[in-house]
C-alpha cells in the first residue's frame, strides 16, 4: 500500500469520495495509489489538503505518520471524525492558514487585547457567562436583534479581540457547523460553516464554539446534534451568553401569550438575537411551556428544533453582506474576503505586509486578493473596525 492509499484509508475516505473532491475519475486514484500515474501540481495541491499531509510526505514511499483527525464532539463517546474530503479539507486548510498568520502575528509581536476566563469543568461555564458577557459585548444584545448581520460581524470581532480567528467556509451541513482548535499560545481558531444560513443560527454557532474555547475542548460540533454533556451545556452556555435568564423572563411577561404560542416564539426571535429554536427550547427548559406545547409548537413549523436551530422560515443562501452599507467598487468582493477571513486575519496580514515581512504573493495566497480590491480589504477593515 503507497503512502496516498495509506492516507485515504486513514481518513476513511473512499475512492470516490476523493475522485469526486479532485474532480477526476476514480480510476485515476486507483492510478495515483497504484504508482502507475502521477497527479498533477494541482492534484498534489488538493490530495495534501484533503489528507493533512504535505506533498513531500504523500509522494514518500515510506508510510507517512499522520496525526489523528479532530474529535468528533457530536458522537455520544470520544472518536475522530468520520466526514467527507470537503470536511477534512475545510479542516486542514484553515488551520494552516491560521498557523501561518499566527506565525506572522508572532513576528510582529501581536498578544490578544481581550483575556476571557477560560473554565477546566463543564459545570463552571455558567460561572464565567457575566464575565464573557462584559468582555465580548457592549450593553443588551437584544438591541441588536432588529440588525443580526451587523451583530454577527460585531461579535466577531470582539471574539477576536480575544485571540480567536474565526473563519467562514462551504462545508455540507452533514460535516458540521463548526469546530474549535487551538493554534499557539496566544491565538485559536473558530469556523463557522457557511451552510448554517440565518445570521441567528451563525451567532450561535460562534458562541457555541466559543464555549469549547473556554473548555479547552477541540474538535468538530454541530448545535443541532447533542448526544453528550459538552454540547448540551455548550448550547446552554450559548443560549444564555446571548440571552440572559433575566431578559428572557422580563420579555415573556411582556410579549408572551399562551394562546397564542407559535405567535410568541416568532415574536421573542424578533427582539432578540435567538431562532424561533432556540426560543422554544428555552421556553420549555424554564417551563413556561409544557412538553406538550413544545411539541405542537415544532410540529406546527415543521422543524428540527434545540438551543443552536434554524429558524423556520431561514433562507437557503448566504445573506450577510448584501443588506450591508454599500462599500463602493470592488466592495463586494472584499466583504466576502473579510467574511471569509475575518478581521483579525485581514489586520495581521496587513501589518505583516507594511512591514516587508511579507509581499503581494503572500498576501494573495492567505487572503485571495489582488490588486486594488486588497486595498479595498484593508480599507474596509480599518473602517469596521473603528466602528467596533
Amino acid at each position: 500500500m503507497n503512502s496516498l492509499a495509506y492516507a485515504r484509508e486513514l481518513r476513511n475516505l473512499s475512492v470516490d469520495e476523493v475522485a469526486a473532491e479532485l474532480g477526476t475519475k476514480p480510476e485515476n486514484i486507483e492510478k495515483f495509489e497504484a504508482g502507475s500515474a502521477t497527479p498533477t501540481t494541482r492534484q498534489w495541491a488538493r490530495l495534501s489538503a484533503i489528507y493533512g499531509a504535505s506533498t513531500y510526505r504523500l509522494a514518500s514511499p515510506a508510510r507517512p505518520n499522520l496525526e489523528p483527525f479532530t474529535l468528533d464532539l457530536r458522537k455520544e463517546h470520544e472518536a475522530p471524525a468520520d466526514i467527507s474530503p470537503r470536511g477534512t479539507r475545510a479542516f486542514f486548510e484553515s488551520r494552516s492558514k491560521a498557523q501561518t498568520i499566527a506565525g506572522l502575528a508572532g513576528a510582529l509581536d501581536w498578544k490578544p487585547r481581550l483575556k476571557l476566563p477560560r473554565v477546566r469543568q463543564i459545570d463552571h461555564l455558567s460561572e464565567v457567562i457575566e464575565d464573557i458577557r462584559s468582555a465580548l459585548f457592549k450593553g443588551n444584545l437584544s438591541v441588536h436583534a432588529s440588525e443580526p448581520e451587523r451583530a454577527l460581524h460585531s461579535l466577531r470581532y470582539r471574539a477576536e479581540n480575544a485571540g480567536l480567528f474565526t473563519f467562514v467556509g462551504d462545508v455540507p451541513p452533514e460535516d458540521y457547523r463548526g469546530f474549535f482548535t487551538e493554534i499557539d499560545k496566544h491565538l485559536s481558531l473558530i469556523f463557522i460553516n457557511r451552510k448554517t444560513f440565518s445570521p441567528k443560527a451563525k451567532i450561535f454557532t460562534l458562541m457555541h464554539e466559543l464555549a469549547h474555547y473556554l473548555l479547552r475542548v477541540e474538535g468538530i460540533s454541530d448545535p443541532f446534534v447533542l448526544n453528550n454533556r459538552i454540547e448540551s451545556s455548550c448550547n446552554a452556555f450559548a443560549s444564555k451568553l446571548i440571552l440572559s435568564d433575566d431578559e428572557l423572563t422580563g420579555l415573556v411577561e411582556e410579549f408572551f401569550s399562551r394562546s397564542d404560542i407559535k405567535g410568541s416564539v416568532r415574536q421573542l426571535s424578533d427582539l432578540t438575537l435567538l431562532s424561533q429554536g432556540a426560543i422554544a427550547y428555552r421556553l420549555l427548559a424554564n417551563r413556561t411551556i409544557s412538553q406538550t406545547d413544545y411539541r405542537n409548537w415544532r410540529d406546527s413549523v415543521q422543524m428540527f428544533v434545540g438551543y443552536g436551530a434554524e429558524d423556520p422560515a431561514a433562507e437557503e443562501e448566504d445573506s450577510d453582506e448584501p443588506d450591508l452599507e454599500d462599500e463602493g467598487r470592488g466592495g463586494n468582493y472584499a466583504l466576502n474576503v473579510i467574511m471569509d477571513n475575518g478581521y483579525l486575519a485581514v489586520e495581521i496580514v496587513k501589518s505583516a505586509q507594511l512591514q516587508g515581512i511579507i509581499d503581494d504573493v503572500d498576501v494573495a495566497r492567505l487572503l485571495n486578493v489582488r490588486g486594488k480590491t486588497r486595498q479595498k480589504t484593508y480599507t474596509i477593515t480599518a473602517n469596521r473596525i473603528q466602528g467596533y
